[in-house]
């Protein structure tokens, strides 16, 4: 079990509510050199749709944020979708989630987050919603999202190629 961030499509995933959409990429990354912050006009929620390359097994993951003022606050509350890669801020409302928890400011320090991996067995992409932040701050602030896990055994996508029917 090892970093799953080389099985990330990170060029596919999505963030809603973000003021810097395009920096989710480096976020995901691993490296945790990028910046994502909530969009302070709107509130301080994110909605983040992650897809894989390739069907994963998901043992945990690692939050970074550091704030740099006092209007930033790192990750408190987060719920967790398998498989729901449209996900709107209406559905987060409805639907159940596969897991939900609450950080505290230990928890964003890039330490693994265990989750629940009898239920993430056959993951294609994840939905995580962050609903709140550490300091009920306008802005939510991440700076690594890193996944841990395995490949689950079986088909690269990425690795077909189109069949021309007309040879």
């Amino acid at each position: 079990m090892g970093s799953l961030s080389s099985h990330v499509d990170a060029a596919s995933a999505m963030v809603l509510n973000a003021d810097n959409k395009s920096s989710l990429s480096t976020v995901l990354s691993g490296g945790g050199g990028g910046v994502l912050r909530s969009d302070e006009s709107c509130d301080h929620q994110l909605l983040i749709m992650v897809p894989f390359k390739e069907k994963v097994k998901v043992r945990g993951v690692r939050i970074v944020s550091n704030p740099t003022n006092e209007n930033e606050s790192a990750p408190k509350s987060v719920k967790i979708w398998i498989d729901q890669p449209h996900f709107s801020f209406s559905d987060v409302e409805d639907a159940t989630p596969v897991q939900s928890f609450e950080l505290d400011e230990k928890d964003v320090d890039g330490k693994e987050i265990k989750l629940a991996f009898v239920k993430y067995q056959s993951v294609s992409s994840l939905t995580i919603f962050i609903g709140t932040n550490q300091k009920d701050t306008d802005v939510t602030i991440l700076n690594k999202l890193e996944f841990i896990g395995c490949p689950k055994e079986g088909t690269n996508m990425a690795n077909l190629k189109k069949v021309d029917d007309h040879e």
